[in-house]
Order: C-alpha cells, then sequence, then structure tokens
C-alpha cells in the first residue's frame, strides 16, 4: 500500500495566512516527505481555501496528487464560492485517480463528515490547515482531527494564520515538531509516533 498523506482545513472565510505562505508551509512537509517516499501520493478533495492550496504544493513538489469527492462533482462544485474556477479545474486535470463516493447532498453535513472519515483511513498522515476553534459544522476540520487521533494517525498542524512552525497532533500529546521529524510518524520509520 502507498504511503498517503491527505489534507483538511477550511474554506478561504477562515485562512487568515496569505496562500502563497501556506503552500510553502505545505511544500516544506510534503518536500521531507516526497525526498524520502518518491511515490508518496497526496490526496485532496480540491475544495477552496486548504485543499488547493495543499494539492497545488504536492504538484509544485513532484508528487502524484490523487482527488476524492464526498458528492457527485457536479453537486459538490455547488459548495464552492466559484464553481468553475480555473485552478479547480486545473488541478483536477492533474489528479492521477479521482475517487467519487457516494453521498448525497441534500445530506451535506453527512457526506463531509463521511469525506472526513475517508481521508483518515486513506491516509497515513494527515495534514490539517486549522485556525484552532471549534468546527462550525459536521465533518469540519476539528472533527477530522479527532478522528485521526481515535484512529492513531498523526496529524501535522499548519496554522490557518500562515505563522511558522509545525505542531504534530497524536492521540495522546501536540507537540512543535520540525520538518525533518515528521518521518519518524509515518509508518515503517524509525521511532514511529504511533
Amino acid at each position: 500500500m502507498s504511503l498517503t498523506i491527505s489534507i483538511t482545513g477550511h474554506r478561504p472565510n477562515r485562512l487568515t495566512g496569505s496562500p502563497k505562505k501556506l503552500k510553502a508551509l505545505c511544500q516544506q512537509v510534503l518536500n521531507v516527505i516526497h525526498q524520502d517516499t518518491p511515490d508518496a501520493i497526496a490526496l485532496s478533495p480540491l475544495a477552496e481555501g486548504a485543499d488547493r492550496i495543499f494539492a497545488q504544493a504536492a504538484v509544485d513538489t513532484g508528487m502524484r496528487l490523487d482527488a476524492i469527492f464526498p458528492f457527485q462533482e457536479d453537486d459538490y462544485r455547488t459548495t464552492f464560492l466559484s464553481p468553475h474556477s480555473d485552478d479547480y479545474f486545473q488541478l483536477k486535470d492533474q489528479a492521477h485517480n479521482i475517487h467519487l463516493m457516494n453521498g448525497d447532498i441534500k445530506h451535506m453535513d453527512q457526506g463531509f463528515y463521511e469525506l472526513g472519515r475517508s481521508l483518515v483511513e486513506a491516509s497515513s498522515l494527515l495534514v490539517a490547515i486549522w485556525d484552532g476553534p471549534p468546527g462550525q459544522g459536521k465533518g469540519g476540520t476539528p472533527e477530522v482531527i479527532e478522528l485521526a487521533k481515535a484512529s492513531g494517525k498523526p496529524v501535522v498542524w499548519i496554522r490557518a494564520d500562515g505563522s511558522d512552525g509545525f505542531q504534530i497532533i497524536t492521540h495522546d500529546h501536540v507537540a512543535d515538531i520540525e520538518p525533518d521529524e515528521i518521518l519518524r510518524f509515518l509508518p515503517g520509520h524509525s521511532g514511529t509516533g504511533r
């Protein structure tokens, strides 16, 4: 099974850091992983905000990008502020695989919860671009982080304000971490934090 790095994070209304800075932080994390494991996969739902920032960072790093959608694509795009944005289509076209879940847009919260659960299940590591406060609905970033913790999956926390530094969140602690320390939390690496 391939090493998969998934993203959870906010839409643009909760990202206070510049997209350029947030992308650079994602690239720091992904560069370390890609150099160690060149066939690692970046998995993103490609929603506006954190998902696309992470996806673009993965593509720019040379990682394989896969996408996952909670609903049929046309329904999913109705949840975007700009359903026809070029960056969405450019990233979608660069995705190696697109996984379509069978969520029903009429039950949006449940669909986003199932998406978060699927991201956690598929990942070896979750990257979270998060501002810290509780979520604003089912399937939000804090809930996905809690799912990861309960599943024993490590989470690299990038602050939504773009401030320097990273934290690792595991089932029992939160700690500052340097990008090159992330590898020890991945399966098959010595000193695994799982």
